[in-house]
């Protein structure tokens, strides 16, 4: 038999599987054209002192995109959907620092056309993509990214997780003129609420407050003093019973959100008043409306000043509490 005929058909089918294996290697760089893990945000991290706005915007589907916006006014993080009231700083410099802070683990696809199954898809284009972006005082751009979904198995999400300390999370992102895309390790918010990134501290007083005072519209008032030995009495020298369990709820009070006080009507609130020992006093005005109750704080520090907080109706027996063994 010759050997050259035998060769032949050979060497045709190992020239093919070379060709094909080229092909193959081209066909699939778009998907992952880098390997490398590169500093997504190189400069940010010796910027982030110059941060002086933070823009997150969220994908709303057909109703468009909404953003969050938060400016840094004397070294306070104040947010813009809410007319400037304070943000809750710890959460706005978490965020900044999360950026500043992103691990590339490998790259993943680089094909714009996949870029939605990723959750990459810009939420200005009905995607569900969160895009970050910081600034400086000036306008300069300082970092900005696309947040897409989380990676994680099948396995995994059927799992309750319980960890120590800040969570890290495995996601997807892409800088917003690249279509490269990559697997990130890193923690950074989702929630689209405004309401989540206020801050949620009330004025409470420095101390336990000496006295207690409460008037409701069409009603004779009520008042309390705690007396030497810690204990709450009504005018008659009836005992509060509750006064305890009344404070703790107070102080634990959350408001859902804020608003400007003068486009809400005060004139026929129900109010209650916080006496302090140094004669100060902390007037809380209510009114219901609903599902809900507003509350302005009057004799609260300036920040307070002009704000109406909105809580659930349940918050009334905490601002309004019920003191059935009242005189």
């Amino acid at each position: 038999m010759d050997a050259h005929r035998l060769l032949r058909p050979l060497a045709v089918l190992a020239v093919a599987a070379v060709l094909a294996a080229v092909i193959a290697l081209i066909a699939d760089r778009p998907v992952n054209l880098r390997t490398a893990q590169p500093d997504l945000l190189p400069d940010f991290a010796a910027r982030i002192d110059q941060a002086a706005r933070l823009d997150i915007t969220h994908g709303l589907g057909l109703s468009g995109h909404r953003t969050l916006g938060f400016t840094r006014q004397a070294e306070i993080w104040t947010a813009d959907d809410r007319a400037g009231y304070p943000a809750k700083q710890e959460l706005v410099n978490e965020t900044l620092l999360a950026l500043a802070n992103l691990e590339p683990r490998e790259a993943r696809t680089a094909r714009p056309e996949w870029h939605r199954a990723l959750g990459l898809y810009p939420p200005e284009e009905l995607g569900r993509a969160i895009r970050f972006k910081v600034r400086d005082s000036a306008g300069e751009v300082l970092a900005e990214i696309l947040l897409g979904d989380e990676a994680r198995s099948e396995a995994e999400r059927g799992l309750p997780l319980k960890t120590l300390g800040p969570e890290l999370r495995d996601f997807y992102v892409r800088l917003p003129d690249d279509d490269q895309s990559w697997l990130v390790r890193g923690r950074l918010p989702r929630n689209g609420e405004v309401a989540a990134w206020l801050d949620p501290s009330l004025p409470h007083g420095t101390e336990m407050p000496v006295g207690v005072k409460v008037r409701v519209p069409d009603a004779p008032p009520v008042e309390m003093r705690r007396d030497a030995d810690g204990v709450w009495r009504f005018a008659d020298n009836t005992i509060w019973e509750a006064a305890a369990d009344w404070l703790a709820h107070f102080q634990s009070l959350r408001f859902q959100d804020v608003a400007r006080a003068e486009g809400i009507d005060f004139d026929a609130a129900s109010t209650l008043t916080l006496v302090f020992a140094d004669k100060t006093e902390l007037r809380y005005e209510s009114v219901g409306a609903g599902t809900h109750i507003w509350s302005r704080a009057i004799g609260a520090p300036d920040r307070y000043e002009g704000w109406a907080f909105r809580f659930d109706a349940e918050a009334a027996a905490v601002l309004l509490p019920d003191f059935a063994s009242a005189p």
